[in-house]
């Protein structure tokens, strides 16, 4: 999973990263991966134009949407779907903000907007975007047969023939794994998984996905389902669906 921290009033560092990463739960550390952007609204926007997000957090204490047109343009045309999370510091009541707030809100019919009364510490804008990250992550509806078992990397799957156990060694096999559940029985085109899997996905190519797709079949043939069943169906210049 690929989440976006947008924050033009925060310097944020690769260390300050490092230290969002450190405060999530163990258990979701290789599994969610966080870019930030807080000194070039350039940077935001090609990354929102060549990556893929599952989450975007935009965080602002005194807002000015005019500037950011083109930001918000690429987020209603390529992210109508994907949830957004907007988190307002300012207790100003200033018309402008009030018009840009309205418009918004009335563009991204599924923004959920925060109005946050004080200004956040450093510590305490990272805990709420951790506490955010988790709770969304965490609430994705998954298949009610599939339980997951994030420290020993392990799905227990429960059918009309009896209950599986699939132990996942290679850890992008798990995350390939892991994104496949959580977006159960849909459709998923290839790009999409290398932006939840990888730190640089436009610098990786098709075959780690492929491969690891092609392991998550064997997988399944191991733990005792029917070698002719196939987890994953490929759809030719489409993408990839999970089901069983």
């Amino acid at each position: 999973m690929r989440v976006a921290l947008i924050d033009f009033n925060t310097m944020l560092t690769e260390n300050d990263q490092k230290k969002i990463q450190s405060l999530m739960n163990p258990k979701l550390k290789d599994i969610i991966f966080y870019d930030i952007f807080s000194d070039s609204v350039d940077d935001a926007e090609y990354c929102l134009d060549i990556r893929m997000y599952d989450l975007i957090i935009i965080n602002f204490r005194s807002v000015n949407f005019y500037k950011y047109y083109n930001l918000f343009t690429i987020l209603n045309k390529r992210y109508e779907l994907q949830h957004k999370v907007f988190m307002f510091n300012n207790e100003s009541e200033d018309r402008n903000l009030k018009s840009c707030l309205s418009r918004v809100d009335e563009v991204y019919k599924n923004v959920e907007i925060n109005l946050l009364g004080s200004f956040f510490s450093k510590e305490e804008l990272f805990s709420k975007i951790v506490n955010l990250t988790e709770d969304y992550f965490l609430n994705i509806p998954i298949a009610n047969n599939i339980k997951i078992d994030y420290d020993k990397q392990e799905l227990n799957i429960i059918t009309a023939n009896g209950e599986f156990k699939i132990a996942v060694e290679k850890t992008t096999d798990f995350q390939v794994l892991n994104y496949f559940i959580r977006h159960y029985g849909e459709i998923i085109n290839i790009n999409l998984i290398l932006s939840a899997i990888s730190n640089e996905p436009e610098l990786m190519n098709n075959s780690p996905i492929e491969s690891s797709i092609s392991s998550i079949r064997k997988l399944f043939a191991s733990a005792g389902f029917d070698k002719k069943f196939n987890p994953i169906t490929a759809f030719k210049r489409v993408g990839y669906k999970f089901c069983l």
